[in-house]
């Protein structure tokens, strides 16, 4: 279907890279299983994280009934450079992905939690791997999440969501030459920031992380 849509293209004369590079995309996203692979050592099931969740001081609180709780607030003292690849956060708890708080579940679905949030509203995790080589034609990312998040790839933030989503799925996002100039050979750093939310009262979220890889002989 690529193949045939990009000769046809050409052949009209149409040498618009934009927008065949958005057509790729978009075929990419339309296939969101096939070819597509988690990359770095070890499996994405097996990365330990560290996290630690904290409350927002009294002027950055929100009442629990609002709905969109993903907000800046201000870092418990020393944590202002928490996502940055030399942060010591040998402090912090430690745990496999998903973590929740709460179930996160729309009809039949939902995903385990694997470690337990804590209990303050926002919460940093940080998790490492390992690759061996940048061999694949496009990246993207894998995120669970209940609310919105900041999300950070060896120091450098590369993508923000600020609303919510109350379906617990693997959102795909699919990352450009500006942010996977950031990942590299060896040892990656990638970290996320989010919060939980109130429905009905109780404290649910629910969060993890990983990077996927797609080479393109494997999309055709």
């Amino acid at each position: 279907y690529r193949g045939e849509l990009v000769k046809r293209m050409k052949a009209e004369g149409s040498e618009d890279q934009v927008l065949i590079d958005t057509i790729i995309d978009l075929t990419k996203l339309k296939k969101p299983v096939a070819g597509w692979n988690a990359i770095g050592r070890p499996k994405p099931a097996d990365r330990q994280w560290r996290f630690i969740s904290f409350d927002p001081q009294e002027k950055d609180k929100m009442h629990p009934r609002e709905k969109k709780r993903f907000r800046d607030v201000t870092l418990p003292a020393g944590m202002e450079e928490w996502y940055m690849p030399d942060f010591d956060d040998s402090k912090w708890k430690s745990g496999k992905a998903p973590i929740g708080k709460g179930l996160f579940k729309q009809g039949n679905a939902t995903f385990k939690n694997n470690s337990e949030w804590g209990d303050g509203e926002f919460i940093l995790m940080r998790t490492t791997f390992e690759l061996d080589a940048l061999d694949y034609d496009s990246y993207r990312i894998s995120v669970l999440a209940s609310q919105g998040f900041h999300i950070y790839l060896n120091g450098h933030r590369i993508h923000t969501y600020v609303w919510w989503k109350d379906m617990p799925h693997y959102r795909l996002i699919m990352l450009g030459s500006g942010e996977i100039r950031h990942l590299k050979k060896g040892t990656n750093v990638l970290a996320i920031y989010s919060n939980i939310e109130y429905p009905q009262g109780a404290a649910l979220g629910q969060v993890d992380l990983y990077l996927e890889g797609l080479k393109n002989k494997d999309l055709e």
